[in-house]
């Protein structure tokens, strides 16, 4: 029964890194992607707004091939690190 159990966490675990674990990765994509676009402000915000969703479906489809849920987390972790890098937080 106790491994029953914890196979249903890893499962939902993994279902809510793949859902919502994605999301501050994909916004922080979008919005690094518009800062760095030579357009004007509204030109930008359309391409970064409607990128948005499409990175998002990428990264849950990725993230949803995770063998594991801890391997599926550590997805979500880099996608994010790596928009905040790219958005320069730490810069």
């Amino acid at each position: 029964m106790g491994s029953e159990r914890r196979s249903r966490l890893a499962v939902a675990s993994s279902v809510l890194a793949a859902f919502v674990g994605t999301v501050p990765g994909a916004l922080g994509w979008s919005v690094a992607l518009a800062q760095r676009l030579p357009f004007v402000l509204e030109t930008r915000f359309a391409v970064g707004f409607g990128l948005s969703f499409l990175l998002w479906t990428a990264a849950v489809c990725v993230t949803w091939l995770a063998r594991t849920a801890t391997r599926a987390w550590i997805a979500c972790a880099l996608f994010t690190v790596s928009a905040a890098a790219f958005s320069g937080v730490w810069s």
